[in-house]
């Protein structure tokens, strides 16, 4: 129930914000329009940033069970592109938004995760060397933020193009 109740206020914020100025969404809004209380809120979410960060989590989990089934880390990175640009309405929303740092480091820290979880599950091959790992991570995470940056700023995207474009330049 508790997963469901989530989700369920996630969403809600989602749609909210899809119509709206993030900054304008209340915890009373979205709580209005789950057909909840605001305690009820409060006892799944600490706020609203909470809700977009939880949602970020999930996304990238999913994101990651997707990526290590594919075959090499060009498909991967083009499918991480893929749900980026997908679900771009709503992270443009975000980002032109006062929360913007929050979000920012979210999304650095969801492509560090990833990308560590791709590198411990093999998808770098032997390119990095182990004591290399961590700043080959580092800086592909930022590489690939400002990418992903782009992508969701614009409605036409390449995403094979540019995943082809990272794993070349990564060495892959």
């Amino acid at each position: 129930m508790a997963t469901n109740t989530k989700l369920v206020i996630a969403q809600a914020y989602a749609d909210l914000i899809a119509k709206k100025n993030v900054d304008k969404v209340t915890v009373k809004d979205v709580a209005e329009a789950c057909g909840i209380t605001r305690q009820t809120f409060y006892y799944h979410y600490q706020d609203l940033l909470d809700v977009i960060e939880w949602s970020m989590h999930r996304l990238t989990e999913n994101m990651l069970k997707q990526s290590l089934q594919e075959n090499n880390m060009e498909d991967a990175l083009c499918a991480f592109l893929a749900a980026a640009h997908e679900n771009r309405y709503i992270a443009r929303k975000i980002l032109d938004s006062q929360k913007r740092y929050q979000i920012s480091s979210l999304i650095i820290s969801s492509i560090r995760t990833w990308l560590t979880a791709m590198y411990q599950g093999g998808k770098f091959g032997e390119s990095v060397l182990p004591e290399n790992a961590d700043f080959t991570i580092q800086f592909y995470t930022y590489a690939i933020a400002g990418v992903l940056l782009e992508t969701v700023m614009n409605e036409e995207t390449d995403n094979r193009a540019k995943a082809k474009q990272i794993v070349h330049l990564m060495g892959l």
